[in-house]
């Protein structure tokens, strides 16, 4: 669609649906977007045409630490401009500032990776959850240094809100904008097996599968000796390719291009996933296949109205889970009810989505930097000329090598 106003998407690399959900979460704020910009998507990486053309989007390449970049932005005029992550807000914020005083500036967080982060190193080190550090201090300036951050779920605006006093204004709640889900009929007694799905990708993931390699699915494969673990994920680490066991059933398949053919076939998925951030993608890949879920209160987090504690990581009860897939995988009538309940739940999430894009388009178009306090200002005035100098120093550096 041709527009007056134009939408600069910035990137660390070009969307893949097929890799992990955030690629899936940007073609859907690309879809969103075309009704009212026109979009142009940047990266430093080779334009990929026929992701371009399969989207009707304009592609660029662009240079990190690199004049050519401001020259870029004040060729096009962009009217807003949309980062992947915040770590990419502090790359390219200040130029875009420099020559286009007057754009509005969008951070996607996907989910809040301090968050994600903290409790990581809480599940790792067995500590409390911290977000006295770096990263916090980082994502948290990027929020007050942008116009409008997208939140994927509820839970984290009343983070942002209760805990570091980010204004309600400055925060659009995003969840993914996926169509409500209507599951085929499924026979259980035509399939069979358990599986993962997770991207190699995502720390959240890789501990997964060593707790399912280690600890649940040995207890599992004591009572189903003839059942199988399917794991499934987009640039799996070697490591976890060599866990691959036919004699313990424990099975790494790797990438796939469509999951959703492969989904149609297990009978429950094990996601005893020990924490993270966010909605996690995995839940519609499962239910639109008609594929129920045992879970942990991480994985439902964002769906469900569970609350989960911020300052402690949820100890996973092996035992219980253990015996639930068990229970699950041999009665069908159980797993019917389950993912009866798993599709209402979801659903009533998406239920949502068409007020979710008016309520998007309609703030943003309307936004202004105006509406920045003096701290904010102050904050992105004094981090902003960190990046500046920092950047400047890189770029006088490739100059003189």
């Amino acid at each position: 669609m041709q527009s007056n106003k134009k939408l600069l998407i910035i990137g660390a690399h070009w969307p893949n649906p097929n890799g992990s959900g955030t690629g899936t979460r940007m073609i859907q704020l690309i879809e969103t977007f075309q009704s009212q910009y026109e979009i142009h998507f940047a990266t430093v990486l080779p334009i990929d045409d026929n992701f371009c053309n399969r989207h009707t989007i304009y592609g660029h390449r662009i240079e990190l630490n690199n004049q050519s970049f401001n020259e870029f932005v004040g060729e096009y005029s962009f009217s807003h401009v949309l980062y992947d992550r915040f770590m990419i807000e502090e790359q390219y914020s200040w130029r875009i500032r420099k020559v286009l005083p007057e754009c509005i500036h969008i951070l996607d967080t996907e989910d809040l990776h301090f968050l994600r982060k903290a409790r990581e190193e809480a599940y790792l080190k067995d500590f409390i959850v911290n977000f006295d550090n770096e990263y916090t201090y980082r994502e948290i300036a990027a929020i007050l240094r942008v116009d409008y951050s997208l939140i994927i779920a509820n839970y984290e605006i009343e983070l942002l809100k209760s805990h570091f006093n980010i204004p309600l204004e400055k925060l659009v709640f995003v969840p993914f904008l996926y169509e409500n889900i209507e599951c085929p009929i499924v026979n259980f007694d035509d399939r069979e097996h358990f599986v993962f799905v997770g991207s190699g990708k995502h720390r959240p993931n890789i501990e997964t599968i060593k707790l399912l390699k280690n600890s649940i699915w040995p207890l599992i494969r004591q009572s189903l000796p003839k059942v199988e673990l399917h794991i499934y994920g987009y640039e799996l680490p070697a490591f976890v390719n060599q866990m691959h066991s036919k004699k313990e059933g424990f099975i790494v398949k790797g990438y796939c291009e469509n999951i959703e053919i492969e989904l149609s076939k297990y009978k429950l998925m094990l996601a005893p996933i020990p924490y993270g951030a966010g909605i996690k993608t995995k839940i519609f890949d499962a239910l639109k296949c008609s594929l129920p879920i045992n879970g942990t209160v991480y994985l439902w987090e964002g769906i469900s109205s569970e609350k989960i504690a911020l300052n402690s990581i949820e100890t996973i009860d092996k035992q219980l889970f253990v015996s639930k897939s068990v229970k699950l995988y041999q009665d069908h009538s159980l797993l019917g009810e389950l993912l009866n309940y798993q599709l209402e739940l979801c659903n009533t999430l998406l239920k949502r989505q068409t007020t979710v894009k008016k309520v998007l388009l309609n703030t943003i178009l309307v936004g202004s930097s105006s509406k920045l306090s003096i701290e904010q200002r102050m904050i992105r005035y004094f981090s902003q000329k960190q990046y500046e100098f920092f950047s400047r120093f890189l770029e006088q550096k490739n100059i003189n090598s």
